[in-house]
């Protein structure tokens, strides 16, 4: 099978969560069938990564997008797109380059012989969602307005407030943008029930498929450091996001504390891309560690007696889960933290959702080994199990397969 892939930016380096999920799904793919790439470039310095692409694609087309200050024309009108349903998205990209896009869009179909179109992310959607050349799959692992709802709930925007209409405006728009664009796809794909039942509500026609999130067993296993004798936390993933911005903040400001007052030391460690200046401030506390961009997570990961997944607002998988269980290492996290992954609290996990029980639940981790060793153990299983890339791939193969075997039923002489 042909399958090309349309993604935002070259899917290198694997620093966030969508670009773990394009590699581990066409780094398997590649080995049975034949993948392209077409996405943007806006910087020269991201050149570097074609290297890396070109070791799973077989053909890889740039669309480049010049990055100019905007003026005060261009700020006014792109005030206007609010009035538009893809408002949203448009912005990103002008008509020209849109136009551009679809013209490379057609022209890989025709050299290669494209089966199957995959479109990760609604940000990419309004850009071919008319193109019917090829059937398509539109890959949205987080819905947009599900994690905008639980934002405006968590932050109690006061009703008078421009912000809080701006906040409703803004989830309005998601609903009606998510709704109208996922009529255009054969099939869409999510990677939990919650974000699947959510857009199910705001769109009942679409015909939906959760495949989880994996990750990698080998990579990411228990043999690799001893931890430190003193005992740490430790959070991870893009630190310019902002569920992961919110819940560093609320541990910080309203868990970390209560778990202080039980240590003499207690080391609390954030790891991840771009920091915003609100969490590099953090590490003035001689307590917290900001990393930044980490090269390999795992040693930050194996140092930490424990590792946290304190979200209040998003959607999706959380990936840092994952990645911890698979490296036998014990997790505390909200219930909304771990959407997306069969769970049992007290088992695999310790889930807790206000600040007491979930300071309550890393002390309980750190001071009982055995405790720590049954949830460990667990959830290692659980990922063996359920989150392996292999069989996933072989999912989303299954449903290019689905909906090409249905749009030759429709149309048998194409």
């Amino acid at each position: 099978m042909n399958i090309l892939l349309l993604n935002s930016k070259i899917p290198f380096p694997i620093e966030n969560g969508a670009n773990l999920r394009m590699y581990n799904i066409f780094n398997r793919l590649k080995n049975n069938h034949r993948v392209y790439l077409l996405c943007f470039i806006s910087n020269k310095s991201e050149e570097k990564y074609l290297k890396d692409a070109r070791d799973i694609f077989e053909d890889i087309e740039l669309v480049f997008i010049k990055s100019n200050r905007k003026t005060r024309y261009q700020k006014f009108t792109k005030l206007l797109r609010i009035f538009r349903w893809d408002f949203l998205f448009s912005g990103n990209i002008n008509l020209s380059y849109r136009n551009l896009f679809q013209e490379k869009i057609y022209k890989i179909i025709k050299n290669h012989s494209i089966d199957v179109m995959h479109v990760h992310l609604a940000g990419m959607a309004h850009l071919c969602y008319d193109v019917k050349i090829a059937p398509k799959l539109l890959d949205i692992p987080d819905c947009l307005s599900l994690t905008k709802e639980r934002s405006i709930e968590l932050n109690y925007f006061n009703k008078i407030s421009i912000y809080y209409w701006y906040e409703k405006l803004l989830l309005y728009k998601s609903i009606q943008f998510e709704k109208k664009i996922t009529n255009y796809f054969n099939i869409c794909t999510t990677v939990s029930e919650s974000d699947s039942n959510y857009y199910k509500k705001i769109n009942p026609k679409v015909l939906l498929k959760v495949i989880p999130n994996g990750v990698d067993l080998q990579y990411f296993n228990q043999k690799y450091l001893l931890n430190d004798m003193v005992p740490s936390v430790i959070f991870w993933g893009s630190m310019d996001f902002a569920p992961n911005i919110d819940a560093v903040c609320y541990f910080y400001n309203e868990i970390f504390p209560e778990i202080r007052k039980h240590y003499d030391k207690i080391t609390f460690i954030i790891a991840g891309s771009s920091p915003v200046e609100k969490i590099i401030a953090l590490s003035d506390d001689p307590d917290v560690i900001v990393t930044g961009f980490v090269d390999d997570i795992r040693p930050w990961i194996q140092k930490a007696s424990v590792c946290i997944t304190p979200m209040r607002i998003g959607s999706g998988i959380k990936n840092k889960i994952l990645e911890a269980m698979a490296m036998n290492k014990p997790v505390v996290s909200t219930t909304l933290g771990g959407g997306g992954i069969n769970l049992i609290d007290g088992e695999n996990i310790l889930l807790a959702d206000d600040k007491y029980t979930f300071a309550e639940a890393v002390k309980k981790l750190i001071d009982d080994k055995s405790l720590r060793d049954k949830i460990s153990l667990n959830g290692r299983k659980l990922v063996e199990k359920d989150h392996n890339w292999s069989s996933i791939s072989i999912e989303y193969y299954n449903a290019y397969t689905k909906i090409l075997s249905e749009s030759k039923e429709k149309n048998p002489c194409s």
